[in-house]
């Protein structure tokens, strides 16, 4: 099997790469699967809000890409070691200099209702994204062609990629069955699926998914309950012992972490992995149009907006990159940018009205509305409940805002993807506006030198680019918490990035 060659680290990407592949009652007996399980035949797990429909198309939350990835297989995956290595695909070779990829395919793979994996089936899962052109960690335009034959696959892209089986991970690479895919976008059902699980059935409190027999070294219970609570219900069934795993993402009461924690009744991990959350300025907002306008207002912005965290998971952010990763400019840098700023205005005037967009669920909204309006201009404040909501706003208004709230991972060692996302053209999180072309040329040499000196110079630039730009304001930094069961396992998972695939878990007994 082909494993590549180069270690690529990254953690929003890996982190939601949850290539969750195995199965098969065939092979090995439900019994003997569950030795150690007694009668538990149900996971229930919780992560972050998620807003339904499914589609691979459309994976705008974590909470979409974590399911996504339960339910299907990509060509490729990651292994523990942090390797790519095949899944559907039994090998690969990389043609014309990562122009032309060719894919052996595996001839015993097969979905849920036992019906094997078709080179056809994949060519059209990937032919439907092309058409679709939503999709948000990968830009299906750049490929030119698709082909399939007996046991192979071909890509061919527009223009060389050296980090197509880096991407290849994401869900939005999902092999559906030929069925699924050719239906139109918000109306797959995942009742048939190539992954660990299929979709049983949508609850009221979230979704039941099944465990699919055909897929090998199941070792979970048959059931996954991926649950959908408010903040209220989710820390209620942590205090009842109503939680197998738990996603904490700064919402959960640190008290309560700590007497659960206290109580044996779960355990904490501390994968790497975190978010940074800022406001982006808007260059498509008439008042905002001038870099010196944005400038100084970002650094007015700057100083007047101030967080206290009580929770250890927070802290402040004053860079896009988190400390630590490939890219993060240095401390005197950074203070520099922030301490220049501009006499004079020159568009904006004072008691001007500026939009501002912001997420409904953040927990310090108070602090950005107090000190944006302790600023000499007027705001009206709009908010957002999904991140399908905000795509919506952005898209249907893209002068209106002139700034918006915004979060994304940026504590990879290696940020190329994440920087990907953030500036897809389907779902900007950073409105680039003049900066754009030099933003991608800089993003373009990154990816072209796969853990090289010049990939890490050009997330500096990048980095250097929008905050010189007035294009952000950096204003928090979130840690991921996982809470486990002290009865279940998942020393399974990877100890190189955050792994999650509950396929994987096993009792503390097994």
């Amino acid at each position: 099997m082909y494993i590549a060659k180069h270690l690529i680290f990254f953690s929003l990407t890996i982190f939601m790469s949850f290539c969750i592949c195995r199965c098969s009652w065939s092979e090995v007996t439900q019994e003997k699967i569950h030795e150690g399980w007694g009668s538990k035949t149900e996971l229930v797990v919780s992560a972050t809000p998620l807003a339904l429909p499914l589609e691979v198309s459309k994976i705008q939350s974590v909470a979409k890409y974590l399911v996504l990835s339960q339910l299907n297989r990509r060509l490729v995956k990651i292994d523990s070691s942090m390797q790519y290595v095949g899944d559907v695909a039994s090998s690969w070779k990389v043609e014309k200099e990562g122009l032309i990829y060719r894919f052996e395919l595996s001839q015993s793979e097969k979905f849920s209702d036992g019906t094997l994996i078709q080179p056809s089936d994949i060519k059209c899962s990937f032919v439907r994204q092309i058409k679709l052109k939503s999709a948000i960690h990968f830009d299906f335009s750049t490929i030119k062609k698709v082909s399939s034959g007996e046991s192979e696959l071909t890509i061919e892209l527009k223009e060389p990629n050296p980090r197509l089986i880096q991407q290849l991970v994401h869900p939005e690479f999902s092999i559906l069955t030929a069925k699924d895919c050719l239906k139109p976008i918000d109306s797959l059902k995942f009742e048939v699926t190539s992954g660990p699980y299929f979709l049983k059935s949508i609850l009221p409190e979230g979704v039941l998914l099944e465990r699919n027999k055909y897929f090998k070294n199941f070792d979970a219970p048959p059931f996954l309950k991926i649950i959908n609570a408010e903040l209220n219900q989710t820390e209620d069934l942590l205090r009842k012992g109503g939680l197998d795993f738990c996603m904490s993402v700064g919402r959960i009461r640190p008290s309560l972490i700590e007497e659960v924690q206290n109580k044996k009744m779960m355990n904490v991990k501390v994968p790497h992995i975190g978010f940074t959350y800022w406001l982006s300025l808007n260059p498509l907002s008439y008042r905002l149009k001038s870099k010196v306008d944005r400038v100084k207002l970002a650094s007015l912005i700057k100083k007047k907006i101030k967080i206290k965290f009580e929770n250890k998971q927070w802290a402040n952010a004053d860079q896009l990159f988190m400390p630590g990763g490939t890219g993060a400019l240095k401390r005197n840098v950074v203070r520099d940018i922030w301490r220049n700023s501009p006499g004079n205005y020159e568009y904006l005037k004072e008691g001007q009205q500026l939009n501002v967009l912001l997420s409904k669920s953040f927990p310090y909204n108070a602090n950005i509305v107090e000190g944006l309006q302790s600023l000499p201009f007027k705001f009206k404040f709009t908010y957002y409940n999904s991140l399908q909501e905000f795509e919506d706003l952005l898209k249907e208004k893209k002068s209106f805002f002139d700034m918006f709230f915004i979060n994304n991972d940026f504590s990879s060692m290696d940020n190329f993807e994440n920087l990907k996302v953030a500036f897809n053209k389907n779902r900007p999180l950073i409105i680039l506006g003049d900066s754009s072309p030099l933003v991608l040329k800089n993003l373009r040499v990154a990816e072209t030198s796969i853990g090289g000196v010049k990939d890490a110079q050009s997330y500096r630039k990048i980095e250097e680019i929008i905050l010189k730009e007035g294009l952000i304001v950096p204003l928090a930094y979130r840690r991921l918490l996982f809470l486990v069961n002290s009865e279940i396992s998942i020393d399974q998972w990877s100890k190189y990035y955050p792994e999650v695939e509950f396929w994987k878990i096993q009792p503390k007994s097994y």
